[in-house]
């Protein structure tokens, strides 16, 4: 049985707000490494005190930044 994978869709979050990373780190605090890798969806682990405080910014669920793939 095969792993899945998990997709990061800050690039469409942010897109829908047309925001920048840059923005988002100023108005967030979130790391800007940690936003570049999470937009580049190129992310191996996340702080859960950084996935709230985007879960706040964007009023939405885990799973709306992140989708597990089977």
């Amino acid at each position: 049985m095969g792993k899945g994978s998990i997709t990061c869709r800050l690039n469409i979050l942010l897109a829908e707000k047309r925001m920048t990373v840059a923005e988002l780190h100023k108005i967030t605090g979130v790391s800007r490494t940690l936003l570049y890798l999470m937009y580049r969806d190129d992310l191996q682990r996340i702080d859960i005190g950084s996935l709230a405080e985007l879960c706040h910014f964007f009023d939405c669920k885990i799973e709306d930044i992140f989708i597990y793939n089977k």
